[in-house]
């Protein structure tokens, strides 16, 4: 990942001194604005932060590090060392903090650093210890602006620069890219800042704004209710937990800039991390309608959806057949190709035991989605015979479900042997097949002249196709029958073949 600098300064005004990246006009006069003094200076020097995004390209994002030019004949003048960032190209692995590392004041006129495009590496390994112990109402108030839960914010300042800093890099860190695209915030302020004639979302001052150590912890209680999500999130930074981070990031898209979506992925990961840790308070199919109702489209949530569908995942909160039935019966699921395949792995890897129960489970169902419909026709193609016939004799719907949907099951002669009521039931679903396929014709024919069955014209032209006597059959059967009942099609059939041969003698 590649990040471009540019250093501002004293140069007759205050102007661009050197850059790494030549940037559209309007693009260039915003940092130029935007990187000339405040009228705040820190103490000590430390210098103050600005961010915000780019006018002509809202993935490239600025952050910059100002600092008072003390040193100049000139009173207020400052250096503002500008990063770069291309949302679009982050790493995976990116993280705000590091780039603390390469903020750097000049000394002396020495620029050539500032030419240079930064080869970006992430730590390695390294936790991000937080010397400052950002304080939790701190952390909920930033969070909370950026989020977009207020309106744009004026805090007077209560700790030094550098705890701002960092209380800001980490902020960010915690931030999905659509809230970042939009974030706009300066640590250090006179007078009011503007971008594109709105204010910045959250400015930080001397003298004046509200004290963020005055807000009452009743309003804090307040915020954790309402947004649940952002509360564990907010925890998350607190703890410095660069997982929830990296996640967040992860759900960027489906999250986009919604604080709702954003609440929603927070809950999810608090959902996870209490289920990873052996405490799970929810079921698998109460967290997904949740899930539902905060991306309600097909084309929303597309990951978040994919992930908690997972077996890894989808395991934490239920037993693996109630979440396989679930994902069969419930909604018409716009998830990751990878995942329907995983699906299908894992009802493949089901013991026979699991499996019946599975298919009845789904047989059972008021309604099926496109994976249930379609693990009920590979059910006809994954048991035998005997299977099948077990399914006949103890779990009938559950048989006559996988017959509905896959009527060749029934080309096999497994069913001849079934009950008189559920023979023709059977038949009844083969008849509406219209393709008539049958492993032995000759027992097909002789059970429904026994069971007394009316044959249509079109099965009859198969059987007498396919076996030498049909027209014998019939007469036998008629003959030798104190009930028999007349079918139609065999009758007409055995009459002129009889006809005919009357007229050839």
């Amino acid at each position: 990942m590649k990040i471009h600098q540019m250093l501002h300064g004293y140069n007759q005004g205050h102007n661009l001194i050197t850059s790494s990246k030549k940037l559209e006009i309007e693009d260039m006069d915003v940092i130029k604005r935007l990187s000339d003094w405040t009228g705040h200076i820190p103490n000590d020097d430390e210098g103050y932060l600005t961010m915000y995004p780019l006018p002509s390209n809202s993935d490239l994002y600025i952050v910059a590090k100002t600092w008072y030019a003390s040193e100049m004949n000139r009173p207020g003048c400052v250096w503002t060392h500008s990063l770069v960032i291309d949302l679009s190209d982050l790493a995976s692995e990116f993280n705000f903090n590091d780039l603390l590392n390469y903020f750097v004041r000049p000394n002396g006129n020495n620029f050539a650093y500032y030419s240079r495009v930064i080869d970006y590496e992430p730590k390695k390994n390294e936790q991000y210890n937080n010397p400052y112990n950002l304080q939790y109402s701190d952390v909920v108030f930033f969070y909370g602006v950026l989020c977009q839960l207020f309106t744009p914010t004026v805090a007077r300042i209560e700790h030094s620069a550098s705890y701002y800093v960092q209380l800001c890099m980490s902020i960010m860190q915690f931030l999905p890219i659509g809230f970042i695209k939009q974030a706009t915030l300066c640590t250090g302020v006179l007078n009011e800042r503007r971008y594109e004639n709105k204010t910045f979302m959250l400015q930080l001052v001397e003298h004046r704004g509200k004290k963020i150590s005055d807000i009452p912890h009743s309003d804090q209680k307040t915020f954790m209710n309402q947004h649940g999500g952002l509360s564990y999130i907010c925890n998350a930074i607190s703890q410095n937990a660069s997982d929830t981070a990296n996640s967040l990031r992860l759900f960027s898209q489906d999250i986009q800039s919604s604080t709702q979506r954003l609440n929603a992925v927070g809950l999810f990961l608090y959902a996870l991390d209490r289920a990873i840790s052996g405490k799970n308070e929810i079921k698998f199919s109460t967290l997904f309608d949740y899930i539902i109702k905060s991306f309600p489209h097909d084309e929303d949530g597309y990951f978040i959806k994919s992930v908690l569908c997972g077996k890894n995942v989808s395991n934490l909160f239920d037993s693996e057949l109630n979440v396989l039935t679930f994902l069969a019966t419930e909604y018409e699921l716009n998830i990751d190709e990878r995942i329907i395949d995983e699906y299908h792995r894992r009802v493949k890897s089901l013991k026979k035991d699991e499996y019946i129960e599975y298919i009845s489970s789904l047989s059972d169902a008021d309604e099926l989605n496109s994976l249930g419909k379609e693990e009920l026709i590979n059910a006809a193609h994954a048991l035998s015979s005997d299977d099948l016939t077990m399914l006949v004799e103890n779990h009938w719907t559950v048989f006559y479900s996988i017959a509905t949907l896959s009527p060749s099951v029934l080309y096999q002669d497994f069913w001849l042997n079934t009950s008189s009521t559920q023979f023709c039931k059977i038949f009844e679903i083969y008849k509406s097949n219209k393709s008539y396929q049958f492993a032995d014709w000759y027992k097909l024919y002789k059970r429904l002249l026994t069971e007394r069955v009316a044959i249509p014209e079109n099965i009859f032209s198969c059987i007498a196709s396919n076996i030498d006597n049909a027209e014998s059959l019939y007469l036998d059967y008629i003959n030798n029958q104190e009930n028999c009942a007349i079918n139609r099609a065999p009758d007409i059939y055995t009459c002129l073949l009889y006809t005919s041969d009357a007229a050839d003698d």
